[in-house]
């Protein structure tokens, strides 16, 4: 037989088709892996297994992370009953009772006319409530507490001696409230009157001459120090800032100078307008304030046996006094009520 080419090539092919079928027969039966890249959303990866980077997918049942016989958890941080009202949850008497004072006199400060702004300070905890606490005011005659409290701080230091004598200059003049006004210049008294007349009298000119003598800027930083921010230099004051002379006034009662004080509060000659109404055995160290605008100022010690405590009320745009009385009274016996049901409910 004559071998040609083409007669050759036909059996080696035939023999290399078979020999490799062979081979692929043994190499999948022994387990061998594909040489491809596995294709396909989670192929090559262990069974139940995710991308790395991504989330496991959440159960096909969303209830089977629930406690038996229970709604899904919910975060509480609180630690209380997330189902339950929340309106004074984990409030105590007194909490619910602070909470009922701020809502009355956020409503008394609401039906009034004008603007009004009060604050209270329980003398003793500490504990504040503001009303209104934004408005800005001219402080008027409040500002002559922490002036005395000034000229007694240093009295009682022994830097100034209250026997010293003034003389009732022209530049002190200015009208208003007050006796020294009738008597003209060119009289003398002591800084001790002085103080009497400037809470008592509610004296404009006793008021400069002390300006004069204690020093614009030493009286404007001890208002600062006490709190008052802006009320002297400025004349402008905001309620909440009244509780810091009127709380440092309280604590230091004993001392015979700010007891001084406290007394000259209570004897002065003007009716208390946050006290009107109070029961007379209730006493109240207060100083009252007016000034153009309509505003109607009471900044008092309300010295309640048991309970005793710090109110400022403000006001502006008040066409009458007796309408700003009314309301600054009926803050103040809303007040009185909250602090004397207190006292009665124990420390």
């Amino acid at each position: 037989m004559r071998f040609t080419g083409r007669n050759l090539w036909l059996p080696i092919a035939a023999a290399l088709v078979a020999v490799t079928l062979a081979l692929y027969s043994i190499g999948e039966g022994a387990g061998s892996r594909s040489p491809l890249p596995p294709s396909g959303p989670g192929a090559g990866l262990p069974s139940g297994g995710s991308h790395p980077g991504e989330e496991a997918p959440p159960p096909d049942n969303p209830a089977e992370n629930v406690p038996s016989g229970g709604a899904p958890a919910r975060d509480n941080p609180a630690g209380g009953d997330p189902a339950g009202d929340s309106q004074g949850d984990g409030a105590s008497e007194e909490d619910l009772a602070w909470q009922r004072l701020q809502a009355e006199l956020e409503a008394i400060a609401a039906e009034a006319p004008g603007t009004f702004a009060f604050a209270v300070q329980d003398l003793q905890t500490g504990r504040r409530l503001v009303v209104g606490g934004d408005q800005v005011f001219h402080p008027a005659s409040t500002i002559k507490v922490p002036l005395v409290m000034y000229l007694y701080e240093l009295a009682a230091a022994g830097k100034i001696d209250l026997e010293e004598r003034l003389t009732y200059l022209p530049e002190d003049h200015e009208g208003g409230t007050g006796i020294l006004q009738s008597r003209g210049p060119g009289g003398q008294y002591t800084l001790r009157e002085l103080a009497d007349y400037t809470i008592r009298y509610s004296d404009n000119v006793a008021k400069n001459m002390l300006t004069r003598r204690l020093g614009w800027d030493a009286i404007t930083a001890y208002c600062a120090a006490l709190g008052a921010g802006d009320a002297w230099n400025l004349r402008r004051t905001r309620a909440e800032e009244a509780l810091g002379y009127l709380a440092e006034l309280y604590a230091r009662r004993d001392e015979p100078l700010f007891g001084l004080l406290i007394d000259q509060m209570q004897r002065t000659v003007f009716a208390p307008r946050l006290g009107a109404g109070f029961p007379p055995e209730v006493p109240v160290a207060h100083k009252i304030g007016t000034q153009s605008q309509g505003q109607f100022h009471d900044v008092a010690l309300v010295l309640l046996p048991g309970r005793p405590f710090a109110m400022a009320g403000f006001s502006r745009g008040v066409a009458r006094e007796a309408d700003a009385i009314a309301v600054l009274g009926r803050a103040g016996r809303a007040a009185l009520a909250h602090f004397q049901a207190l006292a009665a409910s124990g420390p």
